[in-house]
């Protein structure tokens, strides 16, 4: 399986940024899937690489909305997850892709 992590680069200083560098690489180690980032926020017109993974630069729409189909096939990607607000999405950014929505739940009520 390949998995496809789009969110903030684990290098940058958001929340989002944290839980990348937490998880995606666990998920490599884990040795289930191959998995590569998408940074939809904090790297811009490179390719580079965090803790052994590949991180793909965002586009122009702030969530990378312009960059994810391709991306995603360019990986080869079996899934797409999104580790944003859900409702930031466009539900056709997604055709023919497999996606699974991570929504942080992060205040209470």
């Amino acid at each position: 399986m390949r998995i496809l992590w789009v969110s903030d680069h684990p290098a940058a200083t958001s929340g989002y940024s944290v839980q990348t560098a937490l998880t995606a690489p666990r998920l490599a180690r884990a040795g289930l899937a191959d998995v590569a980032i998408l940074a939809s926020y904090g790297q811009q017109g490179h390719q580079s690489e965090f803790d052994g993974i590949p991180v793909y630069p965002g586009g122009h729409d702030a969530f990378a909305q312009d960059v994810i189909p391709d991306t995603a096939r360019q990986f080869g990607a079996d899934l797409v997850i999104t580790l944003k607000d859900s409702f930031v999405y466009k539900p056709e950014t997604f055709k023919g892709l497999r996606w699974c929505p991570l929504v942080p739940v992060d205040h209470d009520p």
